[in-house]
């Protein structure tokens, strides 16, 4: 198990930690893919010279690659910036070889939980951090430097154990809310990744007609669960909420005939009755729950 520290500016800092934003970005101009940590894991923010402090961290999510647009409309200011020319500027401010006219792709490493440390209680970097160090470098928890950083953290937060990561991960539940407990934004980027980008009902790809639907509404659930979402297109997602369009537990279509009765149409949506979804995560623990399908089927979907 590893602590890792990595390193950011102080502007990215001074803005997230102002809101005490509970989720982060933690981005990455170039692609080179961050592996040292499973979901759940620490992920601390130490300050580039010459501040050279630790000022607070989050809870790893995932890794993924992303378009800057892409980034910027799932995170918004949880990617430590005030607006999308802001955010593009730094960006091509470390890539100046890059051309400005494409959606280019970044590193973001997604962070839930995070928590912020005043400047005048941070803490010091470890004794064996190297000035040299540009992107940051793990501890682990079972060595002295990583224990001394581990107890620093705690005892300057309200952190809990995270011995939790070792834990199996249930059948039920989903990967990552046994691990760390996600927000909004985390929710709707990872709900996209495991959609690979597509509509679940059509294959749409379209990114800026997308949506991350809960099954059951955040109101009820109380919390964001990989396996409560699904990724829909923008109408597809209104019908679904509204009762008329549903999937059932083994992930078919079905469209309520109240559409027809209420409002003569919907053809296109008829077409898709009966149809398998067309996209599903890769990873049977992450595909949408039955339990809440049929919860969805019985309480919301107008049968008739």
């Amino acid at each position: 198990m590893e602590i890792y520290v990595g390193v950011t500016d102080y502007d990215w800092y001074k803005h997230l930690s102002e809101s005490n934003s509970i989720e982060a970005n933690f981005w990455r101009p170039g692609s080179t893919p961050f592996r040292r940590l499973s979901p759940g894991e620490l992920f601390l923010f130490k300050l580039k010279s010459p501040h050279n402090r630790i000022v607070g961290g989050g809870h790893f999510l995932r890794y993924l690659q992303m378009p800057i647009s892409l980034a910027w409309n799932t995170y918004g200011e949880l990617n430590g910036v005030n607006d999308p020319f802001e955010f593009k500027r730094r960006i091509y401010s470390l890539l100046p070889n890059k051309r400005q006219d494409v959606d280019t792709e970044i590193g973001c490493i997604l962070l839930a939980e995070c928590f912020w440390f005043g400047y005048d209680s941070a803490i010091e970097v470890p004794k064996n951090w190297k000035a040299n160090i540009v992107q940051g470098r793990g501890y682990n928890l079972f060595e002295e430097e990583g224990q001394l950083l581990y107890s620093a953290v705690s005892q300057r937060s309200e952190l809990k154990t995270i011995t939790t990561v070792a834990e199996p991960i249930s059948a039920y539940g989903g990967t990552y809310e046994n691990r760390a407990r996600l927000g909004q934004a985390g929710f709707r980027a990872l709900t996209i990744e495991n959609y690979e980008r597509r509509c679940a009902v059509t294959g749409e790809r379209t990114l800026p007609v997308l949506e991350a639907s809960h099954i059951q509404p955040y109101s009820i659930a109380k919390k964001h669960e990989i396996r409560n979402g699904l990724l829909l297109r923008a109408d597809l997602h209104r019908l679904f909420d509204d009762g008329f369009v549903t999937i059932t537990e083994e992930y078919n279509v079905e469209v309520s005939s109240a559409i027809k009765d209420r409002w003569q149409n919907g053809h296109e949506y008829y077409e898709m009755h009966g149809n398998q979804l067309m996209v599903l995560p890769q990873q049977i623990n992450e595909r949408p729950s039955k339990e809440l399908l049929r919860w969805h089927n019985e309480n919301v979907y107008e049968k008739w």
